[in-house]
Parts: structure tokens; sequence; C-alpha cells
């Protein structure tokens, strides 16, 4: 059965796929980025009883915890200030989600999804490997741009010491993330663009740690400069390691 035709089992989660290319890296990544794209676009239009989510306000919420986190932080994320944000009532809320834990949860995964698809979109519009990951690199910060909450949720107490289920989610997407790096990585030296002797790991942690440093500080400095305009420089300081 072709990958393609795995995407229409309901079971398939993003993770198999991954893990599906992160053992045969000779797979062509253009491939991979299609199947990863289908795979959560399927992910996003349906629920559990294979017919199209009414997910409008759940999105919605999610959107409006992330707009209050950036604001103000987590410890101020509550039902009521969001159910007062979006003009409803916080009973409303619990229809959707059974506690603030279960909304916070529900948004990193939310999260994942985006984050997944937003760069698997971008990488397959480049043939060659290096261009796939400049790619992943300007369509990463500029989703980060657009969703200023998400430094704060992921950098917060709330997500590295107070609660491990909602640490589990986050590493999870970091480990997937880090796969498709990888991935690309190993396609680079497979086509000659980067050294043969490159630790495709440590340079796979080593690109995600440019993006986090400069999301960290951008946060930090209460988001005065716009992120995505530091992509170029960033690729050319992380791309002259490689040669």
């Amino acid at each position: 059965m072709s990958d393609i035709a795995l995407l229409g089992k309901k079971h398939l989660k993003l993770t198999h796929i991954i893990d599906m290319y992160s053992s045969a890296p000779r797979v062509g990544l253009n491939q991979f980025f299609l199947a990863l794209w289908l795979s959560i676009n399927r992910i996003n239009a349906m629920n559990t009883s294979g017919k199209p989510a009414k997910t409008n306000r759940k999105k919605q919420i999610i959107t409006a915890a992330l707009q209050i986190i950036s604001e103000e932080g987590t410890k101020s994320l509550t039902m009521m200030r969001i159910a007062r944000k979006i003009g409803t009532t916080d009973a409303a809320l619990y229809r959707h989600f059974k506690s603030k834990h279960d909304l916070m949860l529900a948004t990193i995964h939310s999260i994942g999804q985006d984050l997944n698809a937003t760069i698997s979109q971008a990488a397959a519009t480049a043939d060659a490997p290096l261009e796939k990951l400049k790619n992943i690199l300007q369509a990463h910060l500029e989703y980060l741009e657009q969703h200023r909450g998400i430094p704060r949720l992921v950098f917060s107490d709330a997500v590295h010491q107070q609660d491990p289920v909602l640490r589990k989610a986050v590493l999870d997407i970091t480990n997937g993330y880090l796969n498709i790096v990888r991935n690309v990585l190993a396609s680079a030296v497979e086509h000659s663009q980067v050294k043969g002797d490159i630790d495709t790991e440590s340079t796979a942690f080593a690109f995600l740690g440019l993006i986090q440093t400069t999301c960290f500080i951008w946060s930090l400095s209460e988001f005065n400069f716009p992120i995505s305009q530091r992509a170029a420089a960033l690729w050319r300081a992380f791309s002259e390691s490689l040669s």
C-alpha cells in the first residue's frame, strides 16, 4: 500500500508518518512532506466519527487563549477571561474543554499540527535539501510572528515545571521537528550539499537553537522587532557552518 493510500486510514497519526521516514532517510523528501501535509489536513478536517468536525469554536477558543498568554502569561489565563474575550460564558467553554489544563493541552497539540503543516508546505516548494531547510526557517519564524503567545506558553513554568503532561506534549512536538530537520540534513549529505562527516543530530539541534534563541529574545523584548526579518541573517550564519 502506498504512503498516500495509508493516509486514508483514520488511525494514522503524525508520529507514524515521521517515524516511517526517520527509519528510511533515503525516501524522497518531497514525498515525505506531501504525505505529512496531507496527513495534517486530514486530521484537522476529521473527528473521531470520520465526519467533518465542527472545530471553528474550539479554534476560536484556542486563539483567544494564545492572545491572553501573549499579553499576560499563562498565570492570567482563566476560562472566564477567555469567555469574556470571545463574548460567551465560561460555562459554554466547558462544553469544549473539561478544564484549563485540557485547553492548554489542546492548544499545544494545535500548535504542533499547525507548525508541522506550515513547515512541510514550505519545504515542499523546493527541491534541493538546503533550500528546503532555508524555507523551513523562514516559515517557522513567520508562524511565530503570527502567534506571539507560543513562546510565552512553551517557555512557561506551567510547561517546564508544573505539568509533566504538557511538558511531554511539547517534547513530542520538538522531537518530531528535529526528526524532520535531521532527514533534510541527511539528504543534503547524500547530495553533497554539506560536509560528509556532519553530525546531523547536533546540527539539527543547532538549527532549532537558532530559532529558539531568537524567539526567546523577541519575547523578552516585548515583540519589538519583526522576527521573520531575521531569517536571512540566521540562514547565512547557519549555512556557512555547513560548508
